[in-house]
């Protein structure tokens, strides 16, 4: 796989920003919604949602305002991130389409796949928020990505399978998809 097809970005958030989406997701787990799916069940490694309790394994924040009636401040934040990622990092004939920040429990994998949230042509972004476990390497083709805070990977999620290895600790990520303008 050539390598430009991934960009990677060094530091995108610092790491008092990424303590603070953490502690927001933390603080915020009234408004957090477990998924029963990520990418369909052939995808998803470890054990599948059954309810809405906290200890389940893949909880998810949207960066939605829906989501986050009552939080003006994080609706802000999110939205100073998207102008961000779109005056930086992110190709200018990208628009921002959906993003999140999703917490991993010890023991979660995902397998192989491809990103279908999104139309075709889309990209697909990453930005790690912890480093403070084991695994949770991510596979981008034959890439391997190690976990580093702040960083921020970009490739085309709908083209390029990848794929995260089992996390041992608690793993904090913020995926972020995005369609052509």
């Amino acid at each position: 796989m050539d390598k430009d097809a991934i960009r990677i970005t060094e530091n995108f958030l610092s790491h008092e920003e990424c303590d603070w989406y953490i502690t927001l997701f933390k603080n915020s787990l009234d408004l957090i919604e477990p998924v029963k799916h990520l990418h369909g069940d052939e995808h998803l490694g470890g054990e599948h949602l059954e309810d809405k309790s906290v200890n389940t394994d893949v909880l998810h924040m949207h960066m939605v305002a829906e989501k986050n009636n009552g939080h003006t401040y994080a609706n802000q934040q999110w939205k100073l991130l998207i102008d961000r990622l779109m005056n930086g990092p992110i190709p200018a004939d990208y628009k921002f389409y959906y993003g999140q920040v999703v917490y991993w429990k010890n023991g979660l994998s995902l397998h192989p796949h491809l990103d279908d949230l999104y139309e075709p042509g889309g990209l697909t972004s990453l930005i790690y928020l912890n480093d403070d476990y084991e695994g949770g390497i991510t596979t981008i083709g034959d890439i391997k990505i190690k976990p580093k805070k702040g960083l921020l990977v970009s490739f085309k999620g709908h083209e390029i399978l990848h794929s995260v290895s089992m996390v041992t600790g608690d793993r904090y990520t913020m995926p972020i998809w995005y369609n052509t303008k």
